[in-house]
């Protein structure tokens, strides 16, 4: 026998022009078929939004969004490095970087010693190889934006 409830897994507890309010059916929302807790995919303000959240957050965050105005927005949005000429030295850094950051991170490292090791590490990788490609194709981007 099939069960037209059987794939439901959430309530619509409330729907108006404000969005729609949402209870997962569910104690573990994590065990349902498509949970997307952070919101990756698409708009996130277009989702449905969960109890007990107020119906109008989505309304709330984008008036938010929307009020910061131009000169606080980066210059640079819209730009994306292509590592393509310098992938040896991104590989690199990122294994330095990968060593480094759990102790900085954690505080576990003494700054006064292990930082200066650190940039020595990024210098030996290549990061001045890769800042210097960024910086020359940031500026080929912003010069035909």
């Amino acid at each position: 026998m099939f069960l037209a409830n059987a794939w439901q897994d959430y309530e619509v507890l409330e729907e108006n022009e404000e969005g729609t309010l949402i209870k997962y059916l569910a104690d573990d929302p994590t065990t349902l078929p498509y949970y997307q807790p952070y919101g990756v995919y698409g708009d996130r303000l277009a989702w449905p939004l969960m109890s007990p959240s107020p119906i109008n957050k989505n309304a709330i965050i984008r008036e938010f969004s929307d009020s910061i105005p131009d000169s606080r927005k980066s210059p640079a949005l819209g730009y994306c490095f292509n590592i393509e000429e310098v992938s040896t030295e991104y590989s690199a850094v990122t294994a330095v970087i990968q060593q480094y950051i759990p102790s900085v991170n954690c505080g576990t490292l003494n700054p006064e010693t292990n930082l200066a090791e650190f940039r020595e590490a990024l210098k030996a990788a290549g990061i001045d190889t890769v800042i210097e490609e960024n910086q020359k194709q940031l500026d080929e981007w912003a010069a035909n934006k």
